[in-house]
């Protein structure tokens, strides 16, 4: 059984087609979850996000979606052997589907944001890694609907898409708060960017740089310190 051991919480990862990877960790660990009681996650894959988040704020209660059948009954499973199975439920369906009269005072995804022409030939992978399965303009539509007055949406994308995701999002009203960049090594320009958005324009964009890896292929103090919560082992 693939098995990925966090502080406080176990990941099995055999089904899942997306495993946990340093995009998760860096979204979960910086997503501000101060004050919010109702969450909702689109694509969960193992729910590591969810469980991360939920370690930080016991009266948070997030509902999660997959699309993956295999991967939805695989969070389902973590979540059930977790301290926080009572905040956190697993639903397979696809998030343009998903109906809900609840409004979410947090959202957050780490979506699938490949634009290729030419699809992984495992559909499983495909659906998790390709834009194609859940297209940016319906999805912020979706997002807006779902998000309630004074909640913030979370996600991660690639750094060069950037301009077109805010573009998307403030189409349909939603109006970045939080730009954190995420580059791998030093001198190295940013590949990654954690964008927050809410229905309230700012003053100020809160902006930030994160580098993972020092030149010699050890996480950064950075890094380490905004993940100390929850990696199982000393990353130092």
């Amino acid at each position: 059984m693939s098995v990925f051991k966090f502080k406080y919480f176990d990941v099995k990862q055999a089904d899942a087609p997306m495993k946990v990877g340093t995009d998760a960790m860096v979204l979960g660990a910086s997503i501000d979850v101060t004050d919010k009681i109702k969450g909702l996650e689109v694509g969960t894959g193992t729910g590591v996000i969810s469980l991360m988040l939920a370690q930080q704020n016991k009266s948070l209660t997030i509902q999660t979606l997959e699309i993956d059948e295999l991967a939805s009954r695989e969070a389902a499973f973590n979540f059930s052997k977790s301290s926080w199975s009572n905040q956190l439920k697993s639903e397979c369906i696809d998030f343009l589907d998903f109906q809900s009269d609840e409004k979410y005072d947090l959202i957050f995804s780490n979506p699938p944001y490949h634009i290729s022409a030419k699809l992984n030939q495992d559909q499983r992978m495909a659906n998790a890694k390709h834009e194609i399965s859940l297209p940016v303009k319906p999805f912020f539509a979706k997002v807006q609907f779902l998000l309630s007055p004074l909640g913030n949406f979370w996600l991660i994308v690639p750094k060069s898409d950037e301009g077109k995701w805010i573009g998307e999002a403030n189409a349909v009203g939603l109006f970045v708060n939080t730009i954190k960049d995420i580059a791998g090594k030093p001198n190295k320009i940013a590949n990654r960017v954690v964008l927050s958005f809410s229905k309230n324009k700012v003053n100020t964009i809160e902006q930030s740089f994160l580098t993972i890896r020092n030149h010699n292929g050890s996480y950064s103090e950075d890094y380490i310190e905004l993940t100390k919560d929850f990696h199982w082992t000393n990353l130092s």
